[in-house]
């Protein structure tokens, strides 16, 4: 296991949306991804795309923070449309 910093600024991509998926390209150029097995990124879904489109070898898997924020978003957004249909029954 290992890091490496690759920095993109968002004046060289389309936005800054788009620099995390510059990043990652420069990452795998720079390294080779013959030898990445296993990616964990967060939930960016361009990333997803590129990695099952492009390295269908790699392993692409989401970090358990992103994960479990997204599902607690997703409950308290139930959580409040329940309550705000319950106290003003729309």
């Amino acid at each position: 296991m290992f890091s490496l910093v690759i920095f993109c600024q968002s004046n060289e991509v389309q936005s800054s949306y788009h620099c995390e998926k510059e990043g990652l390209t420069r990452c795998l150029n720079t390294v080779g991804a013959d030898l990445i097995g296993t990616l964990v990124t967060d939930r960016h879904r361009q990333i997803a795309k590129y990695i099952r489109e492009d390295f269908p070898d790699i392993t692409h898997l989401f970090d358990i923070w992103h994960v479990a924020k997204g599902a607690v978003s997703i409950d308290i957004s139930a959580y409040i449309y329940f309550v705000f249909n319950l106290f003003f029954n729309l």
